[in-house]
């Protein structure tokens, strides 16, 4: 017979060598190169092309210049804003101009909703840097909020419906960047008018709710609404009592429950104590009713509010 143990060693012992020098092998990092660089290099002259096309918008200069262009500018616009997060600092007051002109122009709503696009993604990248033109926003995003929602010669109703969701989504960026941290505080430098935005908001909320066939709409008010409450309601610039009364109303439409149900959340996890004013014994029982329903949205957005409620009434917060 063979002695094979020996042999059998010497392998072991080589696979086991073979194996640790695998695993002491350094892996070799190859540098990426980052497309940041290139496009940073280039900004000035993205920014030349783009002002030769916009100086010369609604002028007779401009005729050969079709919406789809300006809307494409737009585009190139937002991309460069989100790649250089706030790279455009020394461009901003020349390119928000842009914006706005087109939102003012209300025979192209395609351009419009551009200028708010624009200027959303604005917000998210650069900032507290936007607060000095936080007057120029609000007055042009709450005029757009104003507007009724009917059929015009250039805007239909679905391009105003539109207009008013992505300007309510505005608002609620502009609302929870410059809330309060303190009471008394204001981020904004003055240049917030809380009070204003609310009551533009909430005479939406009012008329609307009964007016619009617009779901997404009137989900939109109430999800802003919510958002101003759940930041602005120790400001003393928010009725708590007038939206309590709408809100509980709506509980009853099925098809604007989820939205309701969401506000409600939103505003029961803000860190302020007095919203729990909002909540009273018949907006509770309602909630509770809606886990012995089938409906899984409503069931989650119940539990999330009955647990936040909890939670606040242990921590002595409600």
């Amino acid at each position: 017979a063979l002695d094979m143990s020996s042999s059998n060693n010497t392998n072991t012992n080589t696979n086991t060598t073979t194996n640790m020098e695998i695993s002491l092998t350094t892996p070799t990092l190859k540098r990426q190169k980052s497309n940041v660089a290139p496009v940073a290099t280039h900004t000035s002259e993205i920014i030349t092309a783009v002002n030769k096309h916009f100086k010369i918008y609604g002028t007779s200069a401009a005729k050969g210049t079709t919406n789809a262009t300006y809307s494409a500018l737009f585009g190139v616009l937002r991309a460069l804003t989100t790649v250089l997060d706030g790279g455009l600092d020394s461009y901003l007051d020349t390119l928000l101009g842009y914006a706005l002109q087109c939102i003012k122009d209300k025979l192209n709503p395609g351009l419009r909703y551009d200028g708010l696009l624009f200027i959303y993604t604005c917000l998210q990248t650069h900032g507290t840097d936007m607060s000095t033109y936080l007057p120029m926003i609000q007055s042009i995003v709450l005029e757009i909020i104003s507007t009724n929602t009917t059929n015009t010669a250039n805007t239909s109703s679905k391009d105003s419906s539109k207009l008013i969701i992505k300007a309510l989504q505005l608002i609620e960026e502009m609302i929870v960047m410059y809330r309060p941290i303190t009471p008394g505080e204001d981020k904004s430098g003055g240049n917030l008018d809380r009070k204003l935005i609310f009551d533009t908001v909430y005479s939406r909320l009012d008329t609307n709710i009964s007016n619009s066939d617009n779901i997404e709409e009137k989900c939109g008010i109430m999800s802003c609404i919510g958002v101003i409450i759940a930041s602005c309601v120790d400001s003393g610039d928010v009725s708590v009592d007038s939206v309590t009364t709408i809100l509980l109303s709506r509980l009853d439409n099925e098809a604007l429950r989820s939205s309701v149900l969401k506000t409600l959340v939103t505003i029961a996890q803000s860190p302020l104590h007095t919203v729990s004013l909002l909540y009273t014994n018949e907006i509770i029982t309602k909630i509770i009713t809606y886990l012995q329903l089938t409906n899984r949205i409503w069931k989650h957005y119940s539990l999330v509010l009955i647990d936040t409620l909890i939670k606040k009434s242990n921590s002595n917060k409600f």
